[in-house]
């Protein structure tokens, strides 16, 4: 099953909500072509990975891959690769009531300056003798102990931060009206 054109515009917009093109704009701040291109090869992955998702054949190791190769093509951090595809299969996943609880497990919590505040406020960081560095300090070894140290504090990953969706609905005076 394909997109409808309200799930890519509205991907677009989390994309852009996630504040990861700023990140972008500056890693690629002399070549607009490359954060164009980057954004399209993003969302190709993110097809391809929605596609595996809707179909129960999803793993780990797909969305850990799809990073990889973000990274690589484009010369951008680990950190900076996760972002958007973590942001973006989290909310598929809830929007469109996927009731598959493999799958929920195995979603990453997107890593951002709020969930490092987060680790680094649980002692977390200190624990795992890391650096409370921004998306650009994030390798794939240091992504790989953020995401073992959330598993040990939430069984579901992905839910890590929904402390941070509250938070803004709160301050919004929202949550008990939507």
């Amino acid at each position: 099953m394909g997109l409808t054109i309200q799930q890519k515009s509205l991907y677009v917009i989390i994309y852009n909500a996630t504040q990861i093109s700023r990140s972008l704009g500056k890693t690629f701040s002399k070549d607009k072509d490359k954060l164009t291109n980057f954004k399209i090869e993003m969302f190709r992955l993110i097809k391809r990975l929605i596609s595996l998702m809707e179909d129960d054949k999803l793993e780990e190791k797909d969305i850990l891959g799809a990073m990889e190769e973000l990274e690589a093509k484009f010369a951008v951090s680990f950190g900076q690769a996760q972002k958007p595809i973590n942001v973006i299969l989290k909310y598929h996943f809830y929007l469109n009531k996927i009731n598959n609880e493999r799958i929920r497990r195995l979603l990453n919590c997107p890593i951002d300056k709020v969930v490092l505040n987060r680790l680094n406020k649980l002692g977390v960081l200190k624990e795992l003798e890391l650096d409370k560095e921004g998306l650009t300090g994030i390798n794939r070894d240091y992504y790989d102990k953020l995401q073992g140290a959330i598993e040990k504090k939430s069984s579901v990953r992905i839910d890590f931060d929904k402390i941070w969706d509250e938070e803004i609905l709160k301050r919004n005076k929202l949550l008990e009206i939507i």
